[in-house]
């Protein structure tokens, strides 16, 4: 999802993004939501587990727990839901609805930015306690004037700007970890790196992206690319991951010392485990989540030149978290959360 100075691509245009590389980021999910990034007890069959997936369906923003649709926006295509939280039974979705930043807690809109007044976009949201994180990027003035695009996150509402470029912002995620905020970004002239509370780590040289981010202990993990190569940063340190062709990393979870990652290779969602790579579906797989030994992916699979909404298991199709096939041709998932 990028963004210049003028108006912001479409909705349908961001979500293409979203398929090929995003973040939301969106994959903070289990870490922040079960066990702060450390590996759940739970498993397969254990105790009362929910999955939530965070996505557009024809035209509608929505969430599904367990399969089940609720709508949250009928903006049709100019809007998108970003990123899903899920905290003391709440359900907190970010997003965008036409060039407004909002999130939805339980289905109620909130706005982040006021509408017709400035260009902005949430594209990751995270709940610390009682205080919700929203990342995202959004026009800066100075005065009466426009001054460009800023990397930003909202505590509770209340907006801090990271950084301001003439030039572009792509996807901004965040993570929570303590009392620190961590945000990765891509900003200015192909810049990748992030922020831990306000300082810049850069990572890579140009041409990087840095489209998500998690945290477990002492250890930072962005997920990217570099040079058109699916890649990693743990700790500042880059791993390129194993592909075949036009191939793009999306989200980010890790569990104990495992790291998971989503995305697209050759036109197959994949994800790759610590550096090895599974084969999905075709499609893409945009967001990743672990509980227990269990591994989630959600994005969307390509069948009869139609995409579907749907989530896999251990690299097995649960279910068409969507609408059933042959009823319509513009669902993904891009978020995803368990939660017992």
């Amino acid at each position: 999802m990028s963004m210049s100075a003028g108006t912001p691509p479409t909705s349908r245009y961001r979500s293409r993004f979203l398929r090929l590389f995003s973040g939301v980021t969106f994959a903070l999910i289990v870490a922040l939501v079960l066990s702060g990034c450390k590996k759940s007890g739970s498993s397969s069959g254990g105790g009362n587990i929910s999955v939530y997936v965070a996505g557009f369906d024809n035209g509608n923003m929505v969430y599904w727990q367990n399969g089940k649709e609720n709508v949250l926006s009928t903006a049709g295509y100019v809007g998108n839901t970003t990123g899903l939280a899920v905290a003391g039974g709440d359900v907190y979705v970010s997003g965008y609805v036409y060039d407004t930043a909002v999130y939805w807690k339980n289905g109620t809109e909130i706005y982040l930015s006021i509408p017709d007044t400035s260009i902005a976009a949430a594209t990751s949201i995270a709940i610390s306690g009682t205080d919700i994180y929203v990342a995202g990027y959004g026009q800066i003035n100075s005065g009466n004037y426009y001054a460009g695009i800023g990397v930003v996150y909202w505590k509770n509402g209340v907006r801090t700007v990271l950084s301001t470029t003439s030039n572009t912002v792509n996807t901004v995620s965040i993570a929570i970890s303590g009392s620190d905020v961590y945000v990765a970004a891509t900003y200015g002239n192909y810049t990748a790196g992030y922020w831990k509370d306000g300082v810049f780590t850069a990572l890579g040289s140009a041409n990087c992206y840095a489209l998500g981010i998690a945290v477990s202990g002492g250890d930072v993990c962005v997920v990217g690319s570099d040079n058109g190569v699916p890649v990693y940063w743990k700790n500042g340190t880059e791993t390129a991951l194993p592909y075949t062709a036009n191939s793009g990393a999306s989200g980010i979870a890790i569990s104990g010392s495992d790291v998971y990652i989503s995305g697209v290779d050759n036109g197959n969602a994949v994800y790759w485990k610590n550096g090895t790579e599974k084969t999905l579906d075709a499609g893409a797989a945009n967001a990743i989540a672990v509980s227990g030994s269990d591994v989630y992916v959600t994005g969307y699979r390509y069948a009869s030149q139609i995409s579907y909404a749907v989530y896999w298991k251990n690299g097995s199709l649960v279910s068409f978290v969507g609408s059933q096939p042959g009823t319509q041709e513009t669902e993904e998932g891009n978020a995803i959360v368990i939660a017992k």
